[in-house]
């Protein structure tokens, strides 16, 4: 099969993106949030990231019964590390601005 064939990772993917669009939408209120706010609101934007990235790349984990590795495209693999570099990013900043002991 292949990527763009899974149901439950297409099911996935669109929450995700819903996920992104609400985050993206409270980004104008961000002069209202506390930095604890700002925080929480970053590391979940971090997580759907890394689980869009985790579900290009192993995507029969959301495959009933299916154990196998399925083939990934050049251009999904591209796609994959995109979503990984974001998330690395949004980590990597909140760390630079606020210092690793104090993030969590």
């Amino acid at each position: 099969r292949q990527i763009g064939m899974l149901m439950p990772y297409d099911n996935a993917l669109k929450s995700w993106r819903n996920a992104l669009n609400i985050l993206n939408s409270l980004e104008d209120k961000m002069t209202e949030m506390n930095q604890k706010q700002i925080s929480t609101m970053k590391s979940i934007r971090a997580g759907v990231f890394n689980n869009m990235a985790w579900g290009m790349l192993y995507p029969s984990s959301y495959m009933d019964g299916e154990s196998k590795m399925n083939t990934l495209s050049e251009d999904s693999l591209k796609i994959a590390s995109d979503y990984a570099g974001k998330a690395l990013k949004i980590h990597d900043d909140a760390r630079n601005k606020i210092g690793e002991d104090d993030i969590w």
